[in-house]
């Protein structure tokens, strides 16, 4: 039996919210013909990497394209020579 894009698409957004280490307000999924896009931003890559995991093995699922975004909520390199202009 195969499962239609809708079925996929509504498992991966379940998969998506019940996975507490991905910002479900965060990433978006598309799917067409069985492949799985996801688009969004992150902070961390594990959470982008968690979220394809779990694309990857979801019934009737074809592929899965990771466009997500990392990006961090602060820029690191700013925050360490910001303290060296305090000295």
């Amino acid at each position: 039996m195969k499962r239609s894009d809708e079925e996929i698409a509504q498992a991966a957004v379940k998969a998506i919210q019940w996975d507490s280490i991905i910002p479900s307000d965060k990433v978006k999924v598309i799917v067409e013909h069985g492949s799985i896009t996801l688009i969004g931003e992150v902070e961390y890559n594990y959470q982008r990497e968690k979220a394809y995991m779990d694309m990857k093995y979801l019934y009737g699922v074809k592929n899965v394209i990771n466009n997500i975004i990392i990006k961090p909520m602060i820029n690191i390199i700013s925050t360490y020579l910001s303290q060296f202009n305090n000295i």
